[in-house]
Order: structure tokens, then sequence, then C-alpha cells
């Protein structure tokens, strides 16, 4: 783990961010290939033997069963090699790749911080592709890496789990991209509704203390899919228990509305429970925002990403990805002029 100007990276965030810059720009790929920096490309060819013998050339006693024990109760690739082999620099640099190739081979359902940033950058891939089945079904993997993973540290905030696990994409933002892709996925896919109100469940249940918005986003989740897959009644005793505990909550009652004349065709609206439900809304505001559909409601995406960087504490510019956050141009050029960079000292790069 290291710093950029108080931002947490993790090994396989910074691997990421040069390697995807040197495929968008020449100079950077040029200076990245004068300095001989490692990258996990390095490996992707190279024989289970390859990679083995390269550990051993860095004094590493390995072989497949060695490896397993030492990797046990691991959660990175990047902690085995930081703390448990205690290697620096380049040498960090080359054990950590080799043994995240063979991690990746041989252990791909052990929860660990590469492969889960693997899986949640390959659901965003699939989602610029509105293919949300695709991504939804990408992400639960990486939805249950993350519940793993939490259960093995103790985690029981978004706050902590982003601290712990610096991903490229932080679990604030991801999760509810999660929870959105599973949303539209399940207009496809009908299993998709059924993990989108248990991934709901569950996060609350894990999560509990975190910002009123995005509990609040969870809880419209949570009630939307029980209305969405047939459970009528779950989803009004719950918005009428949220409501009744705080009925100043404004996109309680418009999600409650919202269940009762959903977007699409061939979709039943009941707008004389709609009416009932937007006058205790209209009531207090004298109106209602619009929202991302063009109609009304909360717009979850906006919102959530623009409260991102404070509520996680991280900061960097935009890619225009949902919830990805990258050091500015020149912080590229910076990590690409190093002959190497030291992973175990700290360092700065806005």
């Amino acid at each position: 783990m290291r710093e950029y100007q108080g931002v947490k990276m993790s090994w396989v965030e910074l691997d990421r961010i040069v390697s995807e810059e040197i495929v968008r720009d020449d100079d950077i790929r040029r200076r990245v290939a004068a300095s001989g920096r490692p990258l996990r490309s390095h490996a992707t060819g190279m024989s289970d033997d390859d990679l083995i013998a390269k550990l051993r050339g860095l004094g590493v006693d390995a072989d497949r069963e060695k490896l397993a024990g030492l990797c046990d109760g691991a959660l990175s690739a990047e902690e085995v090699v930081s703390e448990r082999l205690g290697l620096h620099d380049w040498n960090a640099d080359w054990a950590w790749i080799w043994l995240t190739e063979l991690w990746q081979r041989w252990w791909p359902e052990k929860a660990c911080l590469e492969l889960l940033d693997d899986k949640v950058q390959e659901g965003y891939d699939a989602d610029q592709r509105n293919d949300f089945v695709a991504s939804g079904r990408i992400w639960l993997g990486a939805w249950s890496d993350v519940l793993r993973m939490c259960d093995a540290t103790g985690a029981r905030s978004i706050r902590e789990f982003d601290d712990r696990f610096p991903m490229t994409q932080s679990l604030f933002n991801w999760c509810q991209d999660l929870e959105m892709a599973l949303q539209n996925g399940g207009e496809h896919d009908p299993e998709l509704r059924t993990a989108r109100l248990e991934m709901a469940v569950e996060w609350l249940r894990r999560f509990p203390g975190e910002d009123a918005l995005t509990t609040g986003n969870f809880r419209r989740a949570l009630a939307d899919s029980y209305f969405e897959t047939g459970h009528q009644q779950k989803a009004d005793e719950l918005y009428q228990s949220w409501l009744d505990d705080g009925p100043a909550w404004g996109w309680g009652w418009i999600g409650w509305a919202d269940c009762y004349t959903p977007y699409g065709p061939g979709k039943t609206q009941d707008y004389g429970m709609r009416r009932s439900l937007d006058r205790p809304l209209t009531d207090r505001a004298g109106h209602r925002p619009r929202s991302r559909r063009g109609g009304t409601g909360p717009a979850i995406v906006t919102e959530c990403h623009v409260s991102a960087a404070g509520a996680n504490g991280k900061g960097g510019a935009e890619t225009g990805r949902p919830g990805v956050l990258r050091p500015a141009r020149m912080d590229c050029l910076e990590l690409a002029k190093a002959s190497h960079i030291s992973r175990t000292t700290r360092t700065t790069c806005g």
C-alpha cells in the first residue's frame, strides 16, 4: 500500500492506472518501456513452471503446495509479498506480479483484492456495453468476494473496507452501480431482481451506519425489489414503516409512488394509488424533482457519485466512468518517468 497525497493506492490499482495509460498515451507508453517498469501483463504468457522459477530466483521457496500455505489466510498477493516475504522495490513488484498470476490460475475461487478488482473492472466493461445482465452476474461474484473479505476483517462500514482494500473503484461507488446494474438487468433476467433484493438486504444489514442518502437508496432498492417480485404488501409495509419514522424522507414518498406507476411497456399503472402517495410530498414541498428517466424520482447515480469523494476520502481526477478516480495526466507521466517506484515507501503524486 502506498499513498499519493493522502490517497491510499493498492498495487493492483497503480498497475491498472499505468496499464490503461500506456494504451491511451504514446508518450507514457515510451517512458514506461524505457523505465523497464514491471506490469502484470508481463506474466500473462508465462507458464506455471516459469513463474515458479522466477519466484525461486528471488529466494522464495516456491512450489504449488508451499505457495498455498504461504497465501493461506491472506486477502491479497500484495499482503503476501510485502508482509510475509518482506520483499522491497522491484523484487517486490516482480514477485507480486508472478504470485498474482499464479493465484488467478490456481485459486480463482479464493477471495483476494487483486481478483476482486479484476472482476469489478470486467463488470464495468460489460456495463459500458449496456450488457446489464452480464455486468450484474459478474458483479454478483465480486459482491460475494466483498462479503467474504468483510467477514475476514470484521469490516462494518464502507469506509473500513475502502481503507483496508483500496480498489480501482471505491466500494462506496461500485456497490451502488451494482445495485443499478441488477435493476437494469432484472428487466431481462428475473433472477437478477431476486439478486437485487438479496443484495439490498445484505447491504443494509452489514452497513447500518452509512449516510442517509446511500441508506435511503438501498432501502428503496429493497422495497422496490419486493414490489417487482410480486410482494406488494411487503413493499408497502417497508415504505410505511420507514415513512412513519421519517415522514420528511421525500425520496421515500417518491419511491413508493413510483412502484405504482412503473416505467416500461406492459407494466400496470395505478394512478389513483400514486396520487394518494404523491399528496403528502406535494403538501410539504409544493413540487417534485425530476429523475433521470424524465419522470419523477431521485437521480441516484448523480447524487451518489457527486458525494463519493467527500464520503470516501478519495481525491483525484474523474475519467467519466462512474466511480473511477484517477490521478491527473501529469501524475501518470511522473509514474512513467521513474526508473522504478518502490511500493514500500511513501511518495506523493496528486
